[in-house]
């Protein structure tokens, strides 16, 4: 369960983090991804306490240490880690934080939602595909 908020929570969190760190720059990217991240993450990580609490509330000893382990652990992920330490290290690092190596960028495909300016093919890339 604690790994959904680790593994999950970047859906939330990123989907165009570098998209606003070539509009806004670094502080301005980190503050939009903040707020328009901060409800959602913490919304889940309070569910997630609350059900892990109520594990740590019952009578069989190891359902009491995994409730209570998994309930701090998740605190301390969306408190500590999301809102002090991703940023901090964000800004430490700076534009290596988009930096990919050469032998992974040729493997991966170029995906692009819209067609270069000026390309002669724009009409093909905005056709529904199939047609």
């Amino acid at each position: 369960m604690e790994s959904w908020l680790t593994t999950g929570s970047p859906a939330f969190v990123s989907p165009d983090r570098h998209t606003t760190y070539l509009v806004a720059g670094l502080s301005g990217s980190q503050n939009t991804q903040l707020e328009s991240s901060a409800r959602t993450i913490t919304s889940a990580a309070l569910v997630m306490v609350t059900v892990f609490a109520a594990f740590a509330a019952g009578r069989l000893v190891p359902f009491k240490e995994m409730g209570l382990g998994l309930a701090a652990a998740v605190l301390i992920d969306a408190t500590l880690i999301r809102t002090i330490l991703v940023p901090a290290v964000m800004r430490l690092v700076g534009r290596r934080n988009w930096w990919m190596p050469r032998a992974v960028d040729r493997w991966l495909p170029a995906i692009a939602l819209e067609a270069p300016a000026g390309d002669p093919d724009d009409r093909k890339a905005r056709e529904p595909a199939g047609v």
